[in-house]
This record gives C-alpha cells, sequence and structure tokens, in this order.
C-alpha cells in the first residue's frame, strides 16, 4: 500500500501515556484491528502525501502522482518516499504535516 519498510516502524505497545483506549491487546484481535487502521489510514496518507508534495514541489495536488511507494510531479524526475517526504515537511515546518492524520486516525479509530 504505501511501501513503507519494515524496519523503519517503531511499534510501541502497553504505553498507557500514549494509548487513548484499551481493553489488552490479544493477537488476532489485534492484528485485525490494525490492518483495519491501516486499510483506513493509508488513502488519508497518500492524500495529504500528495498535499504537502505539491506545497514542497510548488505545484498542484493535481500534478502529484504516488506509485510503488513514491510521490512525484508529473513533470520531474525526483520522488519521495513518503518517510522522505514526512522529513522533509517536518524540516521546513510545512503546516499542517502528517500528525494531523495521526491524530485524527487516532480519534477515528473506535469506529
Amino acid at each position: 500500500m504505501l511501501a513503507v519498510p519494515v524496519d523503519s516502524i517503531d511499534l510501541v505497545t502497553g504505553d498507557t501515556d500514549r494509548a487513548c483506549l484499551g481493553g489488552g491487546s490479544h493477537s488476532s484481535r489485534s492484528r485485525r484491528h490494525a490492518a483495519r487502521l491501516f486499510t483506513k489510514a493509508a488513502p488519508e496518507l497518500i492524500a495529504k502525501g500528495k498535499d504537502i508534495a505539491a506545497r514542497i514541489l510548488e505545484t498542484t495536488i493535481d500534478e502529484i502522482a504516488f506509485a510503488d511507494g513514491r510521490f512525484a510531479a508529473r513533470a520531474a524526475t525526483a520522488a519521495s518516499t513518503l518517510l522522505e517526504l514526512a522529513q522533509e515537511a517536518a524540516r521546513l515546518d510545512v503546516e499542517g504535516g502528517f500528525d494531523v492524520v495521526i491524530r485524527e486516525a487516532k480519534a477515528g479509530s473506535a469506529d
């Protein structure tokens, strides 16, 4: 979906300071919940990535494509992964970076 390398993901479990709700972790239930959350968040992350890429590259969202895990302007040769784009957005202090999507996904995860 997002082509994010597994070794770049930090999975935090059992941290009650970070989890807003909980009922214990039961392997099959946790796996189903995580898959549902990732499936729900992926389109939002891609849309947000296109928006951020357009602002960084000074073009329109319509000119940004997401394919094979990379964001690129249609006429450009350079492309960025989701993580590279997130790092660049943080470095440039792009308003409403990926943290907005993460907070919204957490708030809506009880659906």
